[in-house]
């Protein structure tokens, strides 16, 4: 975008924001605008980061386009300025350091980045400190996943859980374990799916555990889907997957159900009645109905297509 689009672009978002975004809108703006002027000078952006006069925004987005430029591993000066903003006071110019430090794989800052991940008072921070170590994740790393783990913020929790599913099972010790089952059952939907994700890595996903989450009602929709995924070839879950579809109002997990169970459990007597239910009254027209419309067919079903949708009008001649 040139500078005429973004000056566009900057005041309509002033027209429609109220006046503390509009302050936002225009110190975010005067942020940009600072870095961009040297965004190809390596030294300049150096003295900005390491300037505590700028706003944090300033400092932030300067330490960002550096990291772009750095290329690992790093000069001596380099890589202290970057271990000098993992310490910086603004939480801003921290989570751009601990970016920065994954996407550059700064292995000697690892121990730096973990003390945020144990330590740092801005969740935020804690959230990019695990994902930039996630994937030099090992034993020695429990004691920080722990503290995370702890912590009051579910995005935290569920970062520091896909971590943790990194991990072998035999490096970890049993309560670990029941914590990420505890999560699957009652965590926000981020720490379900990497509880879900986790327990599967380490083949601890028992067939009670995709039951009970599908068959809760409150499970949203993608943790749904990837719990069906992760029942394949369960035959322990089949009546878990049928109640779903019995259940379901959305097309998406329906289809999703239905095919699960054709595939899994074939000739299941609880599929045609629900998927009657399903179809009866839809006003779409794709793939999913045209398919479950064939199945019933042929079940003995008699299902007509009308101007106001889909009529099941069960089975006959």
């Amino acid at each position: 975008m040139g500078s005429r689009a973004c000056a566009v672009a900057v005041a309509a978002v002033l027209t429609l924001a109220g006046p503390g975004s509009r302050a936002q809108v225009r110190g975010a703006a005067a942020a940009a605008a600072r870095v961009e002027a040297v965004a190809r000078d390596p030294a300049a952006l150096a003295d900005l980061v390491g300037d505590t006069t700028p706003a944090p925004a300033v400092r932030a987005r300067a330490l960002l386009a550096l990291g772009r430029l750095w290329a690992g591993p790093l000069e001596s000066e380099a890589r202290l300025l970057l271990a000098r903003s993992l310490e910086d006071p603004s939480p801003r110019v921290r989570r751009a350091a601990v970016r920065v430090v994954g996407e550059l794989g700064e292995r000697p800052l690892e121990r730096t980045v973990l003390k945020r991940v144990a330590e740092d008072p801005d969740p935020g921070v804690r959230c990019e400190a695990l994902a930039a170590v996630e994937r030099w994740t090992r034993p020695t790393h429990l004691y920080y996943l722990e503290a995370a783990l702890g912590f009051g913020d579910p995005g935290v929790r569920a970062q520091a859980l896909r971590n943790l599913g990194r991990l072998g099972v035999r490096d970890l010790r049993p309560d670990l374990v029941a914590t990420a089952r505890t999560a699957l059952r009652r965590g926000s939907p981020a720490e379900r799916a990497a509880a879900l994700g986790a327990l599967r890595a380490w083949d601890r996903l028992g067939d009670e555990d995709l039951a009970d989450l599908l068959q809760d009602p409150g499970a949203p929709e993608f943790l749904v889907l990837q719990a069906l995924e992760a029942a394949r070839g369960r035959e322990g879950v089949v009546e878990a997957v049928a109640d779903r579809l019995a259940r379901s109002r959305g097309l998406r997990t329906a289809w999703a159900a239905f095919t699960w169970l054709r595939q899994e459990a074939p000739g299941h007597g609880r599929v045609a009645p629900a998927v009657a239910r399903i179809v009866d009254g839809e006003t779409r027209r794709n793939r999913a109905l045209f398919e479950m419309a064939a199945y019933l067919k042929g079940e003995g079903y008699r299902v007509e297509q009308t101007p106001s949708g889909w009529r099941v009008l069960g089975k006959g001649p």
